[in-house]
């Protein structure tokens, strides 16, 4: 009887030994599992991190190149009307210059004041 009991307890130790390990084996399947979860979850966060920060730059060249446009159509603006005001004061320039040209060369205002219309006209 006295074997029996100790055959009994010699199985149920290796019974308990044997699901202690069972135990081991899961807690470390169990640690590495969350130690993967925990590295795909770091990964996520800096692939976020990283896609905020090139939308921020993509924002700051966005917000830079419209700064530039709005600059250039200022400037085209005003080119626009320079060059405006340039086509209606050059006949009258040029007139008054030919004019004068022509005071030392034609005599007759007649004259004169024909070839300053037909310059005034093709330009």
């Amino acid at each position: 009887v006295m074997k029996d009991m100790m055959q009994a307890l010699q199985h149920q130790r290796e019974t308990m030994a044997a699901m202690e390990e069972k135990l081991k084996e899961k807690d470390s399947e169990k640690a590495a599992l969350e130690t993967e979860q925990l590295n795909t979850l770091d990964q996520h966060v800096l692939a976020k991190k990283l896609h905020e920060e090139e939308c921020l730059e993509l924002q700051d060249t966005a917000d830079y190149l419209q700064t530039r446009l709005q600059d250039a159509e200022n400037l085209i603006e005003a080119l626009s009307s320079e060059l405006d005001n340039l086509r209606f004061s050059l006949p009258s320039v040029v007139a008054l210059h030919l004019s004068s040209s022509y005071d030392s060369v034609v005599l007759d205002p007649e004259i004169k004041g024909e070839v300053e219309r037909e310059v005034i006209q093709k330009v």
